[in-house]
Parts: C-alpha cells; sequence; structure tokens
C-alpha cells in the first residue's frame, strides 16, 4: 500500500468519527447538511444520511427500522436506531443516527459505530430482515417490526442496543468529557448492578425452588414415624407454606429489577440524545458549521431537548430511589423466612436426634436447608450491596445534572 493510500484512509476514517449532522423540513424533504448532498437524487432521510459516508443500504437492513422512525417522528417524538449498509470495502457499515424534531423539522444527527457488539447486533437485524413480510405499508411494516422483535427476543435487542450506544458514547465522550459522557458511564454502572440484582433473584429462584421440595421429604419422614398430625407433619406443612411464600418473594424481585432495568435504558437513550444534540449545538457554533446558522428557534428546541433528556433521567432517578426502598422490604421480608427456614432445620435435628433410627433422612433434609438458607442469604446479601451501590451511583448521576 502506497503511503498516500494511508494518508487517504487515515482521513476517512478520522471523517467517519465526526458526528454529521442534517436538516429536513416537516415533510421530511432535505434542506441542508454539513457535508455534501445531492438534493436532486439524495431525497429521502435514509439517502441523505447514507450520503455522507458514500454507502449503500445493506441486503439484511430490516424496512421496519425505517418505518418505526419515521413513525415516531410522525407523533412527534425523537428517534434513534442504527442503520445497516454495505461499502465498497466492508461487507458491514453501521450508523448511528438520532433524529430530533425542532419547530422547523427534523434535524438527525449521525456518525459510524465500530462497536464490537454490532456483530451481535446483526444477526439480529438478519432474522427481522428475513422475517418480514413484502409489500406492507409503512404503518405496518413498523408494527410488525414490534411484533418480531418480540418473537426474536426484545429483551436481547435491547440489551444489544443498550451496550452498543453506551460504548459508542463513551467513545465519543472520551474525546471530549462532557456532563452527558460522565453521567452516561453512571448509567452504565447502576445498569450493571441492577442486571446482577436479576441474575441474583434467578439464583434465588432456583434455591427457593430446591427449597419447595423440602416438605415433600419430611413428609416422607412423617409417613414412617407417625399418621398424621405429629410434630414432622406440622413442620412439613409450615415449611411448604413458608417456600410459596419465598417463592411470591422471589418473583417480586425479578419484575422490580427487570422494570428498573427497562426504564435505565431509556434513561441511558435520553442521555445519548442529549449528548448529540448538545455535539450539534457544538459544532454548529464553530466555524466549519455547514448549516451556516441555526435559527433561534431550532436552537431554543434543541437546548430543550437537552432539558427534558435531563428531566426524565432525574425521573429515571427518582424511581430507582423508590425501587431501592421496595427492595429494602423485599429483603426484609426474606431474612424473615430465612429466620424461619433456620427453625425448621432446628426442628428437623431435634426430631433427628429423638428418632435416630426410624428418622435417618431428618438429617438429611436438615443439610438441604441449611445449604439453601446459606446461599439464599449470601445471594440477598450481594443485592443488598448492589442496591446500595446502584443508590450511590444515582446520587452521582443527580449531582451531575443539577451541576
Amino acid at each position: 500500500m502506497h503511503e498516500t493510500d494511508t494518508v487517504i484512509d487515515r482521513m476517512v476514517e478520522q471523517d467517519c468519527k465526526k458526528l454529521h449532522f442534517c436538516q429536513f423540513d416537516h415533510a421530511l424533504l432535505p434542506m441542508a447538511a454539513n457535508y455534501p448532498i445531492d438534493l436532486a437524487h439524495h431525497t429521502s432521510l435514509p439517502d441523505v444520511i447514507r450520503a455522507a459516508y458514500g454507502v449503500d443500504p445493506h441486503p439484511d437492513m430490516p424496512d421496519g427500522v425505517y418505518s418505526r422512525m419515521n413513525s415516531r417522528l410522525e407523533k412527534n417524538m425523537g428517534a434513534a436506531g442504527y442503520y445497516l449498509c454495505k461499502s465498497a470495502t466492508t461487507a458491514q457499515f453501521w450508523i448511528s443516527i438520532g433524529l430530533f424534531p425542532t419547530t422547523n423539522g427534523i434535524i438527525a444527527s449521525h456518525f459510524q459505530a465500530t462497536s464490537p457488539q454490532l456483530s451481535q447486533f446483526a444477526k439480529f437485524f438478519a432474522q427481522l430482515k428475513h422475517a418480514e413480510i413484502a409489500g406492507l405499508s409503512a404503518e405496518e411494516s413498523a408494527a410488525q417490526l414490534v411484533e418480531l422483535m418480540v418473537s426474536e427476543g426484545i429483551a436481547d435487542y435491547r440489551a444489544i442496543a443498550t451496550t452498543i450506544m453506551a460504548e459508542e458514547m463513551a467513545k465519543r465522550g472520551d474525546r471530549k468529557k462532557t456532563s452527558q459522557s460522565i453521567q452516561l458511564k453512571l448509567l452504565d454502572q447502576i445498569l450493571c448492578k441492577l442486571e446482577k440484582i436479576e441474575t441474583y433473584s434467578c439464583d434465588i429462584g432456583t434455591l427457593s425452588g430446591r427449597s419447595r421440595l423440602i416438605p415433600y421429604n419430611l413428609k416422607i419422614q412423617a409417613s414412617q414415624l407417625e399418621w398424621s398430625g405429629g410434630p414432622i407433619s406440622v413442620i412439613a406443612s409450615n415449611h411448604q407454606e413458608l417456600s410459596d411464600s419465598m417463592l411470591r418473594i422471589t418473583a417480586e424481585i425479578q419484575k422490580t429489577s427487570g422494570t428498573e432495568i427497562d426504564k435505565l435504558n431509556d434513561a441511558i437513550a435520553y442521555i445519548a440524545q442529549s449528548a448529540q444534540v448538545a455535539e450539534v449545538l457544538d459544532i454548529s457554533q464553530g466555524p466549519c458549521g455547514a448549516i451556516d446558522k441555526i435559527s433561534g428557534a431550532v436552537r431554543k428546541e434543541l437546548n430543550e431537548v437537552v432539558e427534558e433528556s435531563a428531566r426524565r433521567v432525574q425521573d429515571v432517578l427518582a424511581d430507582i430511589n423508590k425501587t431501592a426502598l421496595a427492595m429494602n422490604r423485599i429483603s426484609h421480608q426474606m431474612r424473615r423466612a430465612l429466620c424461619a427456614m433456620e427453625m425448621t432445620r432446628v426442628l428437623c435435628k431435634i426430631e433427628h436426634k429423638r428418632e435416630i433410627t426410624r428418622a435417618e433422612g431428618l438429617g438429611d433434609v436438615a443439610t438441604q436447608l441449611l445449604e439453601v438458607q446459606q446461599a439464599l442469604s449470601q445471594r440477598m446479601s450481594l443485592i443488598d450491596d448492589a442496591v446500595d451501590i446502584a443508590l450511590s451511583l444515582a446520587a452521582q448521576v443527580t449531582e451531575e445534572i443539577s451541576a
């Protein structure tokens, strides 16, 4: 490779890392951009965006993604997502896109995304594209996209999309340390803690399920020692109620953590949107802004996007504080259940000692109870620690927003 080619490649790479933006009217007709566009040939929003990189649509790019973005814009809502494209030199070229409604129309900001996680996203896009039905209207296509996401695993989709967004915004924020980049890192750490809580709650669910089998072992022992109504039968009945209660508590932990993960994913999207808008404002004020003048009205709208994003993040943080209180209550309930389990274990040991020849199995049950109890106690301690750290991080985000 010639040295000149290397220099050109480096210039192209640096250009792709830039945040590009373009302006559309309310009918989504292009008005201007900070890169060359041919208004005669680049007529649609996707065409205008791809023109910044000289790429074409990839055959695995789902049509529903375009339709979904347009549907949100028609409702005067912002939109964000990724375009899967192909270039002359690469099989896949990804563009991260943010769309912001303004008084005068739409401003789209976009840049090349290079996260390693995009390889997983590509598989998901290919699944969606394969399942799409051709010939649907834009509205039908947008609705079908949501249905397909559910059938193909929307939880996985959101997890991957959020990870990519966090990685890409962190890389952009590293070039210029902004309030949004700091908030993003903190929110990503909170998300990590909530995901751990969800993992721990799944472990607790498995352990609670194991606990539910113990009453049956107790009833077998009871049948060997007595017909009914004796102490072991009472222990078995009490522990069955306890196990049912633990499963309900476990379900509450999973529901609570899952709800907050969804909200936090939204908050990360708000931060990303706010960061891109702030970068658009920064570019437009610089000497290289190709939209020579952003009107005062549009500038006001963009500043409102930043403010609205901050408000929504604060709402999510308030919810996290409420969730922490709920988790503390749930943790208290679980620890009461663990105390009851300890009582069951002690009674089993007493009965085992009293009827050691005929109740040998009670020793095994007592051992099972101890193992489950210790494992549950450990998971609950991990959840308590994760909740405390999430609260501390949330306080830091609130402080950063206020500053």
